[in-house]
């Protein structure tokens, strides 16, 4: 077998990933119920969705994904905006 990177060989597995999302979930709700009651509701669901899109766009730029790539294509992109203005109101109600 020819050696490859740590990193190509954690996103070419499957069983990683969602290992990895698992874990990231289960600290960012572990953060979220030590500031239960003592920081606004939107103000975390702020601060989670502006940590997840930071991080999701470093990746992507470290895998070499052109900026044009990260919103899919225009004809998508009024879907895209319509699924996150959801998305926003569904986590704040």
């Amino acid at each position: 077998m020819l050696a490859m990177p740590a990193s190509r060989l954690l996103w070419d597995s499957g069983t990683w990933c969602l290992v990895l999302a698992a874990f990231v979930f289960a600290v960012s709700v572990l953060c979220v119920k030590l500031t239960a009651g003592r920081v606004p509701v939107l103000e975390i669901t702020l601060i989670r969705s502006s940590l997840s899109w930071v991080i999701s766009v470093a990746l992507a730029k470290i895998q070499g994904m052109p900026w044009n790539g990260l919103f899919g294509s225009n004809s998508k992109l009024g879907w895209l905006v319509a699924r996150g203005i959801t998305g926003a109101l569904a986590m704040t109600m």
